[in-house]
């Protein structure tokens, strides 16, 4: 006999399901913020300071800003998107890739959340 493995019906990868995850908490914190000014002081000074210190290690060593090459180079980034969308055959490849797309995205949004977003509902200094 043999052993037939089951086709996997997973059109939507684990790591993108986790990005919406965290960008879906994202939003809850940032909502949480808006409301409550202390929270969204106690999660500048505590959870964002550990993210931007880790960012700040991870891009230290380049000479230039990854924001910055990211807006000189959207419009390569965009040809490049739209040359492997065109490439997915099927309704369900391009379904997942747009998914992927979103995912991504959606990290660059749970990021500013927790490195600048919330500190805009932070108490005033003056």
């Amino acid at each position: 006999m043999s052993i037939k493995k089951k086709k996997s019906r997973r059109y939507v990868p684990l790591w993108s399901k986790l990005l919406l995850f965290l960008a879906f908490l994202s939003a809850l914190v940032r909502f949480a913020g808006e409301k409550s000014s202390s929270f969204a002081e106690w999660i500048t000074v505590n959870v964002g300071f550990y993210i931007r210190r880790a960012l700040a290690n991870l891009t230290g060593g380049f000479k230039i800003s990854l924001a910055e090459a990211l807006i000189v180079f959207s419009p390569l980034i965009l040809v490049i998107i739209l040359f492997f969308a065109s490439k997915q055959k099927g309704i369900r490849a391009k379904f997942s890739f747009l998914i992927c797309l979103v995912a991504v995205i959606s990290l660059f949004y749970t990021s500013y959340v927790y490195t600048l977003g919330i500190g805009y509902y932070r108490v005033p200094l003056s």
